[in-house]
């Protein structure tokens, strides 16, 4: 048993010297130019998954701000689309009353830079308007008007065709 335990020792220490052995033959290794490329090609390798996931990061990000944008633009587009109908029934509005050059004066009047407006020439702006308005209110009555008579002639006439009298309806 004594000399298990001593060649035991002795194996034991002949491994240890080997390790140590091996041990500097590695750092040797590590050493050694194409050792010290190889580890740096790994770092770069690294470096570069490193960079090409944070590139993915920044990607799904743009893209998800580009939906974003995208749907605000839709929203945007919808919004200019109504404004667009709005305006034109605002420009047919003034065509049909007739106050296209009320209207113009009134941007010149309002479009001054110090953004004041002389009262007095917008009340004259107002009464101009309101006798436009008035007048040709006038007209849209006169044409009511007209519309009804002739409507009742219209009447008049369809009765008189199929053999009835007004009174027998």
């Amino acid at each position: 048993m004594k000399y298990n335990n001593k060649q035991l020792q002795n194996d034991t220490e002949s491994l240890s010297n080997l390790v140590k052995v091996q041990k500097k033959k590695i750092d040797s290794y590590r050493q050694m130019p194409l050792s010290k490329q190889l580890k740096e090609k790994e770092q770069t390798i690294h470096n570069l998954y490193s960079s090409l996931q944070t590139l993915e990061n920044h990607v799904r990000d743009i893209e998800y701000d580009f939906s974003h944008l995208r749907r605000n633009y839709d929203h945007l587009e919808q919004k200019n689309d109504k404004l667009e109908n709005e305006l034109y029934y605002h420009k047919t509005f003034l065509n049909c009353l007739d106050l296209n050059q009320i209207f113009k004066s009134f941007k010149r009047l309002f479009n001054r830079e110090d953004d004041s407006i002389n009262i007095h020439s917008l009340k004259e702006l107002c009464q101009k308007a309101h006798e436009k308005i008035s007048h040709v209110f006038q007209r849209i009555k006169e044409k009511v008007y007209f519309l009804d008579n002739s409507k009742e002639m219209s009447e008049d006439i369809i009765l008189k065709d199929s053999n009835h009298s007004y009174h027998d309806m």
